[in-house]
């Protein structure tokens, strides 16, 4: 009885993460520019202006990074040069403190790959 429940249990799980990664494949590099936009504006006490500036940035990465996907041409190089691209319009706009503690995030998050590759 007890694996029966288990495996029900294990089975419900799997469908739910499942359906989560759909999700998030459905949206938009606009959407996912506004929650990061809303994130770093919370995190980062950005003004403003730098809301919209940070905003048009991270579409234009999320559009790219989905360009690059979809060529299937994601080579390793292709997806840095991206990011340094990023990082640098990024540290134009925001302040050297906010600039700072947006490294301290991406650290402490794992530049969103959840440790992979990093030795864990």
């Amino acid at each position: 009885m007890k694996k029966l429940i288990l495996l029900g249990f294990i089975v419900a799980l799997s469908i739910a993460t499942f359906a989560q990664s759909k999700e998030r494949e459905k949206r938009t590099p606009e959407e996912r520019a506004a929650r990061q936009t809303e994130k770093m504006t919370k995190e980062l006490s950005l003004t403003p202006s730098q809301a919209t500036k940070v905003k048009a940035i991270l579409v234009h990465r999320n559009s790219q990074r989905d360009s690059i996907r979809a060529a299937k041409s994601g080579e390793r190089r292709d997806f840095k040069a991206a990011k340094d691209k990023t990082d640098a319009d990024l540290k134009a706009i925001l302040t050297p403190d906010q600039y700072t503690k947006m490294q301290a995030m991406k650290k402490d998050h794992g530049h969103g790959h959840h440790g992979k590759g990093k030795g864990k």
